[in-house]
């Protein structure tokens, strides 16, 4: 019998991190699933769709769990929840987020007998104490989301874009870390012939609402999808205007999809740069929206960027080589290799 692996998280939301939980259920080759426990019981139907399809339980609180290896994210307290045990607690950093309080990443990592993070950038919430300690445990994305669902051009019809037009896409929340506000700041600077579409949904919705208005270009609202590989046929480039990133999954997405992406330059950004060459084109975090608008347009047109990006992702940020990573990491956390 293969060992098992309980994830804890805070919630089944729409985010990248959520999507990672997913991708490794189906992923996992050493490890079967003890169940996946979100402490908020906030969870999104597509996620719990995708779960029940791979036959994975949600745990609720007080039922009797049996794991090889405790697998958590974004919980301050692990320990408190899993109670006495000598199995193997792997906490993992998906990025800091700004809200959370001085001591949640070091606390997490005080508590756990393994610290990993989905990047450098992302090990670094736990600060230098546990630095040394960290691994990272890079994401990768999964290429059957990436397959075409509908006829190619089929979105691009639905938000009467043209077969002239360009397009640029916010791929994720519309949430203040996310800062969408950025590119459609830009949007103003744009060429004409250009149109921004926002996919995703949160906090800004309105308020992004208010300010594409007020840009006079054509910007298309569109709500999360289950498979982005038809919004990326859509689209001409993608842009991340976040402030801080841990890996987001648009970045292996977008590579994979040959669709060039446009950043600030948060830490996970500059990190794959110094590892990768250019694989993405990226502005200071006080560029202003001209810079930004500048950047969309000249990416849209370096085929050598997005040629790259695509060769590096193929060859390490795909969904199978990050499990692959994780299987042997949590075979030796077990003491199984």
């Amino acid at each position: 019998m293969k060992p098992k692996v309980l994830f804890i998280v805070p919630g089944l939301g729409l985010g990248g991190a959520e999507r990672w939980v997913v991708d490794l259920c189906r992923h996992l080759q050493a490890f079967d699933i003890a169940g996946v426990w979100p402490i908020a019981r906030t969870c999104h139907a597509d996620i719990v769709a995708d779960l029940r399809k791979l036959g994975v339980w949600l745990i609720v609180p007080g039922e009797r769990i049996e794991a090889d290896v405790i697998l958590a994210w974004g919980v301050p307290d692990p320990r408190k929840l899993v109670g006495p045990t000598n199995r193997p607690l792997v906490v993992v950093s998906h990025g800091v987020w700004p809200e959370a309080p001085d001591d949640y990443f070091e606390r997490q990592a005080w508590q756990a007998t393994h610290v990993t993070a989905v990047s450098e950038a992302a090990a670094q919430a736990f600060g230098p104490r546990y630095a040394r300690c960290v691994t990272v445990l890079y994401n990768g994305a999964d290429r059957a989301r990436l397959e075409l669902q509908y006829p190619p051009g089929h979105y691009r019809e639905a938000w009467g874009i043209g077969p002239d037009e360009r397009v640029v896409a916010h791929i994720g929340r519309l949430d203040p870390e996310k800062r969408p506000d950025r590119l459609l700041a830009a949007a103003r600077h744009l060429p004409p012939e250009w149109a921004v579409v926002c996919v995703g949904d949160g906090k800004l919705r309105d308020e992004c609402i208010k300010q594409a208005q007020a840009t006079g270009r054509k910007v298309i609202f569109q709500y999360p999808v289950p498979h982005v590989g038809d919004i990326y046929n859509a689209v001409d480039a993608v842009c991340i205007g976040s402030a801080r990133e841990g890996m987001p999954m648009v970045m292996p997405e977008a590579w994979l999809a040959r669709v060039p992406v446009v950043t600030t330059n948060t830490p996970v950004a500059l990190e794959m740069v110094r590892r990768h060459g250019k694989i993405l084109s990226v502005l200071s975090q006080e560029h202003e929206p001209a810079d930004m608008a500048a950047a969309i347009v000249a990416a849209a047109t370096d085929t050598e960027m997005v040629e790259r990006a695509a060769e590096v992702a193929a060859a390490a940020y795909t969904v199978e080589r990050m499990a692959a990573r994780w299987d042997e990491y949590l075979l030796q956390a077990i003491g199984g290799k």
